[in-house]
């Protein structure tokens, strides 16, 4: 796999406490899977080499004021966010994961959304600094990086996804999103993609 250094993104999808912790409030979704396949070291080489190469990380999270203004729920996991109290800003719920803490230069970009694309400004950013290319890393692969991957191969760009810095609620969730995703996007792994990162 080749990547061009000047065209190319890496996303950080949701690696925040209430998601990716064993406290935090969905943390009992998806905490177990990424500890079991050790995702966040993984993540943590792709966006360490991205940052080497010069290739700009922008992160995602899911934020929302105190009182939920504006919450949109139209599904079963937009349910749950109210009665956990998860994701209100300034808490640590919605901190990323220290591991993975953003570096200078790094964006991080808030909405209430699954996907990095809805309602969070990333396109236009990604457009004004030449973006064909984006990277995902994140959680969860069947929703947030399927999401974000689905929109971002719409609006024209290159697709990449790390396949072992994602993770689901559970290895099969994980591995038919992954296969659905072939069809539109490039699966590599971490090894792969640091290689294409820094080669």
């Amino acid at each position: 796999m080749n990547l061009d250094r000047n065209t190319t993104a890496v996303l950080a999808l949701h690696w925040i406490n209430d998601i990716v912790s064993e406290g935090g409030a969905f943390g009992g979704m998806f905490a177990g899977e990424v500890i079991r396949t050790g995702v966040v070291g993984n993540a943590r080489s792709v966006l360490t080499a991205a940052r080497q190469a010069g290739v700009p990380v922008f992160y995602t999270r899911v934020v929302y004021q105190p009182g939920y203004p504006g919450i949109i729920v139209n599904g079963p996991l937009f349910e749950g966010i109210q009665p956990a109290g998860a994701f209100i800003a300034g808490g640590k719920g919605v901190e990323i994961l220290p591991e993975l803490a953003p570096q200078e230069g790094d964006v991080v970009l808030d909405s209430g959304r699954v996907s990095a694309f809805t309602d969070t400004g990333l396109h236009d950013r990604l457009q004004e600094r030449g973006i064909d290319t984006v990277v995902l890393t994140g959680v969860s692969t069947h929703i947030t990086v399927q999401s974000s991957a689905l929109a971002a191969s719409d609006m024209g760009y290159r697709v990449v996804i790390v396949s072992d810095a994602t993770s689901a609620d559970s290895a099969a969730s994980h591995e038919h999103a992954l296969s659905a995703l072939a069809v539109l996007c490039e699966i590599a792994t971490s090894s792969e993609t640091i290689d294409a990162l820094t080669g």
